[in-house]
C-alpha cells in the first residue's frame, strides 16, 4: 500500500478491532505503526506481512511485529513516475518467493522502481530490457544478481 491507503487500512483495523475510547484520534503514523506491529506479530496472523510504499523516501515492512525501513535509491530528476509502484510490488513479491528477507526485498523494490523512473510512460522499447537488467545489476544486491541470472 502506499502512505494514504496504509493509513486508511490502519484506521479500518483499528476501529474494527481495538477498543479506543470514543472521539479519540490516534496520528496517522502512531496508528500504523500500532496496528500493523500488532496484526503482523501472531503466527496465525491473517497478514504476516504488511508493506507499505513511501515514494522518494523508500518503503517499510511489518513482519513478527517488527518494522523495516528501507532508503529509496535516490533519484535526482525522475521521468515518469507511470509505474514505478507496480514495478516495486513484482521486484518486492520476486524476492518473497524465492525466499529472501523482507530488507532485501525492499532493496529489490526500490532499486527496481528507481529505474523505472528514468523511462517515459509503462512500457520498455524492443531491446530495452537487457539495458534495464545491466543497470538494475550495478546496485549489487546479493538476491538481484541471482535473480536475473
Amino acid at each position: 500500500a502506499n502512505e494514504t491507503e496504509a493509513a486508511v487500512f490502519a484506521e479500518t483495523l483499528w476501529s474494527q478491532t481495538i477498543e479506543s475510547q470514543e472521539g479519540e484520534t490516534v496520528p496517522a503514523e502512531e496508528l500504523k505503526q500500532t496496528v500493523f506491529t500488532r496484526f503482523t506479530s501472531s503466527e496465525r496472523s491473517v497478514y504476516p506481512l504488511m508493506v507499505e510504499k513511501l515514494g522518494a523516501a523508500g518503503a517499510r515492512c511489518w513482519q513478527n511485529g517488527r518494522c523495516t525501513f528501507v532508503p529509496a535509491v535516490p533519484v535526482r530528476a525522475p521521468l515518469d513516475a507511470t509505474g514505478a509502484g507496480d514495478t516495486f510490488a513484482g521486484a518486492f513479491l520476486t524476492g518473497r518467493l524465492r525466499g529472501y528477507p523482507p530488507e532485501e526485498c525492499l532493496k529489490y523494490g526500490n532499486a527496481a522502481a528507481r529505474l523505472v523512473l528514468d523511462l517515459p510512460g509503462t512500457g520498455f522499447a524492443p531491446g530495452s530490457f537487457s539495458g534495464f537488467t545491466a543497470d538494475f545489476l550495478k546496485y549489487n544486491f546479493p538476491p538481484v544478481k541471482s535473480m536475473l541470472q
